[in-house]
């Protein structure tokens, strides 16, 4: 029975209903209540860590750290502060400095799988390694199968929030081995899970120290996946990408800076099927050299292309614009340009694959410049060159321009002391140190086709004066 003092305390409406059977009734709910409370928020914690470590040790071989634990019986709330998972005497595997969960048990029991309300990790740290061996180490943190198990299981995240996350990654398979941080990301999911019908909203922000960002936000689903959103890349220098792949190509990007948006649609059921419209790509201030004793330099201002747009599996392709600005090839930084362009614009591209063929609108070349090295003095200049209705079919290999506009220009054709051809000789150096800078067979190749080209030039030596121009094919 409850004591008297309490139930003397009580007004006197809810003291005659408290007959003596329900006072012995409340006194045992109340201490049913303390009792869960104290194994929640006192004995839980301690269990939940040493099976933790347990589990971890005996079933991934892994080394499990937490630094406190604390458990809320009434919400069925978790938070864990310090967690780490490391390799035996080796590196950290994840970490992170705050875990909370917040489990919903009456949802649970209905969908009959596991549902949170709430997952937030603060300052999770992820090191992931491709080996040498072309394993992944992250791998080491799935469980082993479970033969007896029955199939998937249901599960839903109601909200998901990351903060100040850091990524390390590396691949040592490759020769050269490659390293990036990406840090800090910041994620933001809604209402996420395994029922076909679920369509989570989800934005995610990502820096590299190199002030590269990745921003991608849009809707999400996993049964079967697919996703519809905006993907933008912003900043992203170009020796980051070339660092990755410089074993597999034949120059050095020296500087650069690449920016990526686009919108897309993608479903991967039985049939992938991905849709990507207004595509921009843009390309500041690139700088790169070949690989070679010799090498050729290239300095390109800008490229802008606008309204990309792609289409699998229909195999289509298409573009509004491709402008480039400033292009130099150079003999070594800072000297005067073997071949230049002011700027070259395409307009209106388009690839179809049934019948496979390629168009394009326009094409305009202004300021081109082809120089003689000795004396640096101009083999050709070319103010402007204009290409219209271009078109090209790949099963006939035929192609057809309907306008072709030379507006004024130089073109110096002189036969030297050797007898041979100014032209001939400029190009063939220039197609010979191209390629040295290119792997053997390739290099091979360019050279044979730098004889076939200066082969075919003219026997006689004329200074030609091209005035303004138009032609029709």
């Amino acid at each position: 029975m409850l004591p008297a003092q309490l139930t003397n305390r009580l007004p006197p409406a809810l003291q005659s209903q408290l007959t003596p059977r329900r006072q012995r009734i409340s006194l045992a709910l109340l201490v049913l209540a303390l009792l869960y409370s104290l194994l929640g928020f006192l004995m839980l914690p301690g269990v939940v860590i040493s099976q933790a470590k347990k589990f971890v040790q005996d079933e991934l071989k892994l080394e499990l750290s937490i630094e406190r634990l604390q458990v809320n019986p009434w919400r069925l709330a978790v938070r864990i502060d310090g967690l780490g998972i490391k390799e035996p005497g080796g590196e950290t595997l994840i970490a992170a400095r705050s875990v909370f969960i917040n489990a919903q048990l009456w949802h649970s029991l209905w969908m009959r799988g596991a549902s949170l309300d709430e997952l937030d990790l603060l300052e999770p740290y992820v090191n992931a390694r491709l080996r040498q061996d072309g394993s992944l180490n992250l791998l080491q943190l799935l469980p082993p199968e479970d033969p007896a198990s029955t199939g998937d299981t249901a599960w839903r995240i109601g909200k998901l929030g990351i903060h100040a996350a850091r990524i390390d990654v590396h691949d040592d398979s490759r020769p050269t081995p490659f390293s990036t941080v990406f840090s800090p990301l910041n994620l933001a999911l809604t209402e996420i899970g395994s029922r076909p019908d679920a369509d989570g909203n989800y934005n995610l922000r990502a820096e590299t120290g190199e002030q590269e960002v990745l921003e991608w936000e849009g809707t999400l689903a996993l049964q079967p996946l697919r996703s519809t959103g905006t993907l933008a890349i912003r900043g992203l220098r170009a020796t980051t990408p070339w660092r990755y792949l410089q074993d597999d190509l034949p120059v050095v990007v020296k500087d650069g800076r690449i920016s990526i948006k686009a919108r897309y649609d993608l479903v991967a059921a039985e049939e992938v099927k991905l849709n990507l419209a207004d595509g921009q790509i843009s390309v500041d201030d690139l700088k790169l050299h070949q690989k070679s004793a010799n090498p050729l330099h290239v300095a390109l201002q800008h490229i802008e292309l606008a309204g990309l747009t792609l289409a699998w599996p229909a195999s289509t392709a298409g573009f509004d614009s491709v402008v480039v600005q400033d292009f130099q090839l150079l003999d070594k930084p800072l000297a005067p340009p073997l071949a230049a362009f002011g700027k070259l614009s395409f307009a209106g591209g388009r690839y179809e694959p049934q019948p496979e063929s390629v168009s394009l609108k326009s094409l305009v070349l202004n300021d081109l410049l082809l120089a003689d090295t000795p004396g640096n003095t101009a083999l050709m200049a070319l103010p402007s060159l204009e290409l219209h209705a271009l078109s090209a079919d790949m099963a006939t290999q035929m192609a057809h321009v309907s306008r072709i506009v030379l507006n004024a220009g130089n073109v110096a054709v002189l036969r030297e002391k050797d007898g041979g051809l100014n032209w001939e000789r400029q190009l063939a150096a220039l197609e010979k140190r191209v390629a040295d800078g290119m792997p053997a067979s390739t290099g091979n190749t360019t050279a044979s086709s730098a004889n076939k080209t200066t082969s075919t030039m003219a026997n006689s030596a004329t200074s030609t004066s091209v005035g303004s121009a138009a032609a029709a094919t």
